[in-house]
């Protein structure tokens, strides 16, 4: 309901930037140091964290659920299956579920709509390790890697482009994996380029410059946070990008 921050979405674009640069610089530094990924050990330890409070809140937002709107059990028995599988956003877009209208309308989504971020984080911690693994093997040199990294990612905001109808629901590009994977990815490529152990140790000339690109990130992510909203035409896929460039700057 607070209007003059119709953009506030942008903020899970902000949180997959962030994600992309901690588990890549995560799994790039394993590499460095042992010589290989260890994927298993990448996994499990995803799966420890995530699965156990996961679990936990399927089962409590369930049951209350089951109580209060038991009309909607039906419904739910499909998305809880979605969700434990973490293919809650592709669940959404198969049944037509918007992202937008419910909030524009303020009524309240379904109970586990909100898992289809979940859901694209889960995916990029499946299948972007592997991706890395065979980059970091067949590619000499970071720039190489980077340029695979932004390649994907405008690959992915190609993608969205091409799919989103102006005017229509943006629902389906919105919680799609390959089209939402831009901002994860430029995570990424900010990783490779600028590892955390490095931005650590920089010079204090390059900081500044670092610091200056932050603070010009948290100016445009305010106006973004201010001037979109879900249904603005420009937001698929230019203020998405526009967003995650900013949270790279933040994050640098």
């Amino acid at each position: 309901g607070a209007s003059e921050l119709s953009g506030g979405f942008l903020g899970v674009d902000i949180f997959f930037v962030l994600s992309g640069f901690l588990i890549t610089d995560l799994l790039v530094t394993r590499y460095d140091t042992l010589g290989r990924l260890d994927l298993r050990d990448f996994w499990t330890r995803r799966a420890r964290r995530l699965l156990p409070p996961l679990a936990v809140m399927l089962v409590v937002v369930t049951a209350a659920a089951s109580v209060i709107e038991p009309e909607q059990e039906a419904s739910l028995r499909l998305a809880l299956l979605a969700a434990v599988t973490y293919m809650s956003n592709w669940y959404q877009i198969l049944h037509h579920v918007s992202y937008f209208d419910a909030f524009s309308q303020l009524t309240a989504p379904a109970p586990l709509d909100h898992l289809w971020s979940l859901a694209i984080e889960e995916q990029f911690y499946l299948i972007w390790p592997v991706i890395l693994w065979f980059l970091l093997i067949r590619l000499n040199g970071r720039r190489a890697r980077i340029t695979v990294t932004l390649l994907a990612a405008t690959a992915s905001a190609l993608v969205m482009a091409l799919q989103y109808t102006p005017g229509g629901d943006p629902s389906g590009v919105y919680y799609g994996t390959d089209t939402h994977a831009s901002a994860l990815l430029i995570g990424a490529a900010l990783a490779l380029a600028y590892p955390l152990a490095s931005l650590a140790s920089l010079p204090i000339a390059q900081t500044k410059r670092l610091d200056a690109a932050g603070v010009a990130g948290l100016a445009v992510l305010a106006w973004a946070i201010g001037h979109f909203s879900g249904n603005d035409p420009a937001v698929y896929p230019v203020g998405l990008i526009l967003a995650a460039l900013a949270a790279a700057g933040l994050v640098a």
